[in-house]
């Protein structure tokens, strides 16, 4: 048992040895502070707002003249 953990650790060792690890990058406060000088690329949309018409005559219940009051009924109470 104990060769093979000790086996299995020499692998684990070799594996690690061989994956390639890139190096974590840190940015100075000077490079902080030139990217939020920048911020974000935000377009405003709100101008396209003001064209919308709104329908204040749709009927949003037409499509429940289709069915009877009994059916209506029937389907609330299933």
């Amino acid at each position: 048992m104990i060769s093979f953990n000790n086996e299995l650790s020499e692998q684990l060792k070799e594996a690690r040895k061989e994956m390639e690890i890139e190096p974590e990058v840190t940015m100075t406060r000077n490079q902080w502070m030139i990217l939020s000088e920048k911020g974000p690329n935000v377009v405003d949309d709100n101008d396209d707002l003001d064209d919308i018409v709104s329908d204040k005559e749709h009927d949003f219940l037409l499509h429940l003249k289709d069915y009877t009051a009994e059916y209506l009924f029937s389907m609330e109470n299933q």
